[in-house]
This record gives C-alpha cells, structure tokens and sequence, in this order.
C-alpha cells in the first residue's frame, strides 16, 4: 500500500474518523489502530501480518518473564533472550546477503569459483526503528530492566493487543 494511492487515503480517512470521532477511550481505539496496521501491512505483504503479530507476542512475553523473575540474575536469561531475538531478526532481514558475501571470501581463498548466493529477502518496512524502539521502551522488556526495577513494584506491561499496536503504529511512525 504506497502512501500517495486511493487505498491509503481511505483507510487513513477511514481510521481517523473513527479515531478522532466516533471512540472516545483509548482502550476502544487501540483496537482499531490495531486492524488498521494488519491492514496496512497485509496490503503490502500478507505474510509480515504474522511476522509482527509473532515478534509483539514474543515481546509481551518477554516483558511478563522479566517481571515476573526474582533477583538480578534471573532476570539476565529473558532480557538476554528478549534483546537477541530482535536483533536476530534484524541480522537476518537486512544483512543476510552483506554477510554470506563476507564469509565467501575465505572461501574464494581456497579456490572456490563459484559466486556467492543472493537471497531474495523482504526487508520488513520499519524493521530497524521497531526493533530498537521495542528493546529501549521503557514499558516493555529491556526496557523495564533499564529503569533498574525492583520486581513487583512497577505495574504489569502494556497488555499485548496495546504492545501490537505500539510496535507497528498506523501507518509506521509517530508515538
């Protein structure tokens, strides 16, 4: 879906509206910028619906196994965890041709003539900016581990459907 079409404007038009008008919560809203996003993106790419509803999943989750760990050292595995699957992903969607073209030189060293691989992979809209906001926001995963606290003092995470919506915002920016 390109910013400047027919399609866009609607459901932008459509989803303001019924932002600004018609709901009056924000609990009410989430939902609806929520659809707006699967919307969005499946019209670009049905299978980043997935993608994002599995990657906001795992962060909720995240965030629930970070606060619910007592002391320090318990809390390390799942912001480990919570810190190296984004960036995993990330790794993967955007450098995987740069690195299989490193790792072919020592390869061509050894007589290796063949060209390496090109992988014909979707970089995700957005990747780089939504893996390093969900692992910095303070209301979820790494985040709640930066503001050093202490577990069962602070209140639960953002509910997922909130944590889905916050990481793919309609269209793609903006708090």
């Amino acid at each position: 879906m390109l910013f400047h079409r027919a399609p866009f404007l609607w459901l932008l038009g459509a989803t303001f509206v019924a932002h600004w008008w018609m709901l009056r919560t924000q609990r009410a809203r989430n939902p609806l910028l929520l659809a707006a996003s699967v919307v969005f993106y499946a019209r670009w790419n049905p299978w980043l619906v997935p993608l994002v509803a599995g990657t906001a999943l795992y962060d909720y989750r995240m965030a629930l196994a970070i606060e619910a760990a007592t002391g320090e050292r318990a809390r390390r595995r799942p912001l480990a965890a919570a810190v190296a699957v984004p960036l995993g992903l990330l790794a993967f969607f955007k450098y995987t041709n740069f690195l299989v073209a490193q790792a072919w030189w020592p390869l061509r060293a050894l007589g290796v003539q063949a060209p390496p691989p090109i992988f014909d992979i979707v970089l995700p809209l957005d990747i780089s900016f939504y893996t390093f906001e969900t692992i910095a926001d303070p209301s979820s995963t790494a985040g709640a581990e930066n503001r050093q606290v202490v577990p069962g003092s602070v209140s639960r995470p953002l509910p997922a459907s909130s944590r889905a919506r916050w990481g793919r915002r309609f269209p793609t920016s903006g708090r």
